[in-house]
């Protein structure tokens, strides 16, 4: 089947790292699209439903914190909410009606954050908890919640931005200006989040809601920490600009890159862009 013009391209990946003995991140990439369900009827050939067309893309991309099955749980159960979300409250609006989308995306947050705390109690060191980080690209607009310190990059003309704010109180003091981006970077608290879905009802949830158009050219990347803490934005940069590399190919090297420059964490990279230009061929 022909892609549609203007077909967006998406791919994720997760590996484990070189230090971890088990994988706590968590991501989902999925296609958005309408589908009927055939419960009775005589049509021949008989068959279970029809879908529609193509709508937009969900990504989302989870961290877990707290030990490793409850991390693993928590950050499993914030992108199933995530993907519950977009099936039952948006009402598929074809515009990509970004207020609607925002506000179904923090409800269903905030409904996992009171599910963690029914099923994962705790409080301090032994909460579990997850970042979050999650793009919703529908009727040409992208929608992204935020918490935590994964990260969601935004590749523009050549340009590349951190759409996202790492939540952590390294960074809350950088941007109050109390320390540099330098200090704030190799400061103990530098992983110390302030803001996360945490069972513990101490904790803070300010989810970070951002909202824009997609953009001929744009790639949009969601990743976990376990790759920032490896990949500076330049070398991100570079692995994102060319159009004739597909977005498996930039997951891939992404992935790869983190490990081989530590993999001290589970690493997660989650890519969707327009679909990868033919290279030019040379003229014989």
């Amino acid at each position: 089947m022909a892609q549609p013009r203007n077909a967006l391209e998406c791919f994720g990946l997760s590996d484990v790292g070189l230090k971890r003995p088990t994988n706590q991140d968590r991501f989902v990439v999925a296609d958005l699209r309408k589908r009927a369900r055939l419960r009775q009827g005589n049509l021949e050939p008989a068959r279970g439903g029809a879908t529609g067309r193509l709508h937009g893309h969900l990504l989302a991309v989870a961290d877990g914190m707290g030990g490793m099955a409850e991390g693993a749980r928590a950050a499993d159960m914030a992108v199933r909410a995530m993907l519950r979300a977009a099936i039952n409250g948006m009402g598929w609006p074809d515009s990509g009606d970004a207020p609607e989308i925002g506000r179904a995306l923090a409800r269903a947050a905030r409904r996992c954050r009171r599910r963690l705390a029914r099923e994962l109690p705790g409080e301090g060191t032994k909460a579990a908890g997850t970042t979050l980080t999650c793009a919703c690209v529908l009727g040409g607009g992208w929608t992204v919640l935020h918490a935590g310190d994964s990260r969601c990059y935004l590749l523009r003309k050549g340009r590349l931005r951190q759409l996202t704010t790492d939540h952590t109180i390294a960074g809350r003091l950088a941007a109050e200006g109390a320390l540099s981006a330098k200090d704030a970077a190799a400061s103990p608290f530098a992983h110390v989040l302030w803001n996360s879905l945490s069972s513990s009802s101490s904790g803070e949830f300010a989810p970070e809601l951002l909202t824009g158009q997609w953009q001929k050219g744009d790639v949009m990347l969601l990743c976990s920490d376990g790759l920032t803490k490896h990949l500076d934005d330049r070398t991100i940069a570079r692995v994102l600009k060319p159009a004739t590399v597909g977005a498996k190919d930039k997951a891939e090297a992404l992935v790869s890159q983190a490990r081989s420059a530590g993999g001290s964490d589970n690493i997660t990279a989650v890519v969707i862009q327009a679909a990868a230009l033919e290279p030019r061929r040379k003229a014989d």
